[in-house]
């Protein structure tokens, strides 16, 4: 299979940059404020990054399985040329919207299409598996 560049869709994909303590701010019956650390953390992600990919929305039979995914796993599948992008597991693609940034000036996760749940690597191209981001 190749990648022909008539049938590559401009997108843009983000990857994770680190990942932030989430804080909550306590009022006591004083009035003071505090500020503490719930324990968990949040994903930061970079600027995103535009790029030429194919992508197709997935489909066919119930039963059918790809990567050992069941469809209602996924909703699409990202074909590029072989070792072209440096996304992982954890990177987000944008595929119908323009990236935003957040409050915090980070770009917003939310506003994604896309995150990437499986990469099946193949001798000429990579497969990225995908799965629509609740908005």
């Amino acid at each position: 299979m190749r990648t022909l560049n008539k049938n590559k869709q401009k997108m843009y994909y983000a990857n994770q940059d680190k990942t932030v303590p989430i804080y909550e701010t306590y009022t006591d019956a004083d009035g003071n404020e505090y500020r503490l650390d719930t324990g968990e953390t949040k994903l930061v992600y970079g600027e995103a990054i535009e790029f030429k990919g194919n992508i197709a929305m997935s489909g066919g039979e119930a039963e059918a399985q790809e990567f050992g995914l069941n469809l209602s796993d996924y909703e699409a599948v990202l074909i590029v040329g072989k070792n072209t992008l440096p996304i992982t597991e954890t990177s987000l693609i944008w595929h119908v919207t323009e990236p935003t940034k957040g409050e915090d000036g980070n770009t917003d996760e939310y506003s994604a299409d896309y995150r990437i749940v499986k990469i099946s690597p193949s001798l000429n191209f990579d497969k990225y598996v995908l799965k629509k981001v609740v908005k």
